[in-house]
C-alpha cells in the first residue's frame, strides 16, 4: 500500500472521529431558546429544544442531562405505540408551570406537558395524553398503552364482567367520562380494564395504535376468555359513536355520531349521573340518526353532501332552561338528550317552516324523531288520542292517564307552554286549524303520520310546502287531513 493511500486513510479515519466528536457521539444537540407566550402563559421562560421527525421537542430547562430524558422518554413512547404522524408537525412542549387552559393548541398543534411528571416521576400522565392526540386513537387505548405496567386487578375484572349486566362497559366509551361524571369505583373498573386488554394485546402482539384499533373486538373477546369470561362482547357499540377532547379546548369533551358533533363542557353538566344510561342512550341514538339521515336522502330532501354536512350539538348548561333548540346554520342547542332526534330532523325540515306551518313542522320531528328507539312511545302517545277524553279537547299535552281524568287534573298553564305557535300571542300562527288553542306536538305528529302513511309522504311536503297551490286551497287541503284523521280517531 503507497504511503499515498495510507495518508488518505488516516484523513478519513479523522474527519470521521472529528465529526463524531462534533455530534456529540450520536446524542443529539440541543438550541437555547427564549419562549414568551401572553396569551398562555404569561411569562418568559428559557428553553432546550431539538428537531425531530415528528416536529420539535421544547424543554424548559438548562441542564441538557433532563432535555436528553425527556427526548428519550418522548421517543420511546412513540416508538413502542406505533404512532403514525402521518406527515403532521408537532411541538411538544415540557414546562414547570402550565397554561390555565389548552394542553393542546390545536391551531398549531403544540400539546403543553408538565416536565416533572417526566423528570421526577413515570411519565404515565403526559404519555397517555401525548399517544391520544397523536395517535389519534380512542381515549382508552392511549390510557391503556401509557399505564401499560401498571397492575390490573383480574380477579375483580372477572368477577364484574362475569355479570352479563356489566358486558356494555366493554365498549370502553364510558372512559371518557371517569374523573367527570363516576364515581371512584367506576373509574377503576374503567381504567383497569383499559390497562388489562392492552397488556393482552401485547402479549399476543398487537403493540400498536391502529393494530388495537383495528382488532377491538377480538382482542376484547380473547381477554375475556384469559381471565375466565364465559360471555362474549359483540362490538355492537364500535364505530356508531367516538369519543375524543377538542384540540382547541381541553375542557369540552366532544361525541361524534356520524356528522354530528356533540360538544359538552366538562364537569357542568347537571344532567349526567348515571355512566350506563349514558352508554344504552348512545347504542341507541346512532341508529335514530341514521333512519333520518337516509329518509331525508331517500325522499329527496336533501341529497348526499347536504345530508352529510356537519351539525354541530351543544348540550345546554343553563337548568333553567325547558326547551331543546335547532338552528337553520346547522347547529343544535340541546336540553333534554331524549330531544335530539327531534331536533336533527328540524335542521333538514326547517328551511320549508313558515308562520303558518309550524305545526306540521312539529309534526314532521315528531314522527321521524321517534321511528326506531321511542317508536312504541310514540304509538303509546298517539293512542290516547282515541280516549274520550283526548278527543273532545284537542291541544291537551299527554300526561300521566292516570293522574288526568278530565279537563279540570290538566295544568292549564303546562298546555299553554307546549301550544305550537310561532309566537305566544298570536292568535293566527295555527292557520289553517280552526283550534284556537294551538296543537300539542303529540297532535302534530299523530297528524303528521297519518298524512304519510294514509296518504304518502309526497302528499305531506306538498302540503307542508304549498307546493302547485296557493295559500287558500292548500289551507283546504289540510283542512281536509285533518278531518280525515279525526275521523279516523273516532273510528278506531
Amino acid at each position: 500500500m503507497s504511503m499515498k493511500k495510507n495518508i488518505n486513510l488516516i484523513s478519513i479515519y479523522l474527519l470521521i472521529i472529528f465529526s463524531a466528536i462534533l455530534c456529540g457521539c450520536g446524542k443529539t444537540q440541543f438550541t437555547k431558546e427564549t419562549h414568551r407566550r401572553e396569551d398562555y402563559f404569561a411569562r418568559q421562560f428559557e428553553m432546550l429544544t431539538c428537531e425531530k421527525p415528528y416536529g420539535k421537542i421544547c424543554v424548559e430547562t438548562e441542564d441538557e442531562k433532563e432535555a436528553a430524558k425527556v427526548e428519550e422518554f418522548v421517543d420511546k413512547r412513540l416508538k413502542a405505540s406505533g404512532v403514525d404522524y402521518d406527515g403532521k408537525e408537532y411541538t411538544l412542549m415540557f414546562v414547570s408551570t402550565l397554561p390555565p387552559k389548552g394542553m393542546a393548541l390545536a391551531d398549531q398543534n403544540i400539546l403543553v406537558f408538565p416536565i416533572n411528571d417526566v423528570i421526577n416521576g413515570n411519565g404515565n400522565e403526559s404519555a397517555q395524553r401525548m399517544l391520544y392526540f397523536m395517535g389519534k386513537c380512542d381515549y382508552w387505548i392511549a390510557y391503556g398503552l401509557a399505564y401499560m405496567n401498571s397492575e390490573a386487578d383480574e380477579e375483580a375484572l372477572r368477577e364484574y364482567y362475569s355479570n352479563l349486566d356489566n358486558l356494555a362497559v366493554l365498549n370502553l366509551s364510558g372512559i371518557r367520562f371517569f374523573d367527570y361524571y363516576q364515581d371512584e369505583d367506576e373509574c377503576k373498573i374503567a381504567k383497569q380494564t383499559a390497562i388489562a386488554v392492552v397488556k393482552y394485546a401485547s402479549s399476543k402482539g398487537y403493540k400498536s395504535v391502529d393494530s388495537i384499533t383495528t382488532n377491538k373486538s377480538e382482542l376484547i373477546n380473547g381477554w375475556l376468555n384469559s381471565i375466565g369470561v364465559t360471555y362474549s362482547y359483540d362490538g355492537e357499540y364500535k364505530d356508531k359513536v367516538t369519543y375524543y377532547r377538542d384540540l382547541a379546548d381541553d375542557d369540552l369533551e366532544c361525541i361524534r355520531i356520524d356528522n354530528l358533533i356533540i360538544f359538552l363542557r366538562k364537569g357542568e353538566l347537571h344532567d349526567i349521573t348515571d355512566v350506563g344510561k349514558m352508554e344504552e342512550y348512545f347504542f341507541h341514538v346512532p341508529d335514530d340518526l341514521a333512519a333520518i339521515r337516509n329518509y331525508v336522502f331517500e325522499n329527496g330532501i336533501a341529497g348526499f353532501e347536504e345530508v352529510n354536512r356537519p351539525i354541530t350539538c351543544h348540550k345546554s348548561e343553563i337548568k333553567e332552561a325547558t326547551y331543546s333548540y335547532a338552528y337553520l346554520e346547522d347547529k343544535i342547542d340541546l336540553q333534554y338528550w331524549e330531544s335530539l332526534p327531534h331536533e336533527y330532523v328540524h335542521i333538514y325540515f326547517s328551511k320549508y317552516k313558515t308562520k303558518d306551518n309550524n305545526f306540521l313542522n312539529e309534526g314532521i320531528a315528531e314522527y321521524l324523531g321517534s321511528m326506531n328507539n321511542n317508536y312504541s312511545m310514540r304509538n303509546t302517545a298517539y293512542e290516547f288520542y282515541q280516549t274520550d277524553l283526548y278527543k273532545e279537547h284537542y291541544g291537551i299535552r299527554l300526561g300521566d292517564p292516570n293522574l288526568i281524568k278530565s279537563v279540570e287534573d290538566v295544568n292549564v298553564s303546562e298546555i299553554y307552554r307546549l301550544q305550537i305557535k310561532e309566537k305566544e300571542n298570536d292568535e293566527k300562527a295555527c292557520r289553517p286549524l280552526n283550534d284556537e288553542s294551538g296543537w300539542t306536538y303529540e297532535e302534530s305528529g299523530s297528524l303528521v303520520e297519518y298524512i304519510i302513511e294514509k296518504h304518502s309522504f309526497d302528499d305531506f311536503m306538498k302540503a307542508f310546502t304549498c307546493e302547485g297551490r296557493d295559500k287558500d286551497e292548500n289551507d283546504a287541503i289540510i283542512q281536509e287531513y285533518i278531518d280525515e284523521w279525526r275521523e279516523d280517531l273516532l273510528i278506531n
